[in-house]
């Protein structure tokens, strides 16, 4: 899916602001990344105007880890500085009910938000329970903030008819890419870095830099569409243009993190 991020928040803090009638402090918006390494998308998140990025992390088996400790966290730090009187908490999880509990102790009102989906709620009876008033957004409410992505399958090439070999070879030989497939694979790789680089933080580059030279998951998948878009197919079966493609990622980031750490 594609995510109007700044459309959706601007909603979120519409409702908010009516729902409780005072200024808004600041959104916080959580997710999980692998080895917390922001994406591009979590880049553009984290520039919109009152808006904090909280990363956890994402385990090997998709999972997000450390996400609610982090919304905990600041829950209650705000709570206790009284810094808000209320709180608008946009979450389905039954795992968020202690921090809700804590915040309420400390003075806060906390309102929970939810989605419904197909007539049905998705969120935690206990947390809707525990939380001083609830609300649900319907589908058609949020709608409007979400595209799905175009699937454009990548046909088989045309097989050509051939007479068999007289002679089958005893090995068999891979053919090389071609060099304007390379060529534009590593550009495409290269624009697609240094747009990435241009966003992140001296932290952002450091926290990869940690990782080299296994690329983040969702940063490597990024990469390869930009390259598959490039030369129009897809690169699954094709290593070597994968792997020119990471090279030039992990060549434009090291030198990157090298002027970073001769900066003064």
């Amino acid at each position: 899916m594609e995510v109007d991020v700044a459309g959706l928040v601007k909603h979120l803090e519409s409702y908010a602001q009516s729902a409780i009638g005072i200024p808004l402090l600041r959104t916080y918006w959580y997710d999980g990344a692998p080895q917390r390494v922001a994406t591009a998308e979590h880049h553009a998140i984290a520039a919109l105007p009152d808006v904090k990025l909280r990363l956890g992390t994402i385990n090997s088996a998709g999972q997000q880890k450390g996400v609610d400790a982090l919304l905990y966290r600041d829950l209650i730090t705000l709570a206790r500085e009284k810094s808000i009187s209320d709180a608008v908490l946009v979450a389905g999880d039954a795992d968020l009910c202690e921090g809700v509990r804590a915040a309420q102790e400390l003075g806060v009102r906390v309102v929970v938000v939810g989605l419904t989906g197909r007539g049905s709620q998705k969120q935690s009876l206990e947390l809707v329970q525990e939380a001083d008033r609830s609300h649900l957004l319907a589908d058609s409410d949020i709608r409007r903030f979400f595209t799905k992505r175009a699937f454009v399958p990548i046909a088989e090439p045309r097989r050509r008819r051939e007479e068999p070999p007289t002679e089958l070879p005893d090995t068999a030989v891979a053919a090389a890419p071609k060099r304007t497939d390379v060529a534009a694979v590593q550009s495409a790789a290269r624009a697609h870095v240094k747009k990435w680089l241009a966003a992140a933080s001296p932290d952002d580059v450091a926290a990869l830099l940690a990782v080299d030279p296994r690329i983040p998951t969702p940063l490597d998948s990024a990469l390869l569409r930009a390259s598959e878009a490039a030369i129009g197919r897809s690169l699954r079966q094709d290593q070597a243009l994968r792997h020119a493609a990471r090279m030039v990622f992990w060549t434009e980031v090291r030198e990157h993190g090298q002027k970073l750490a001769q900066a003064p």
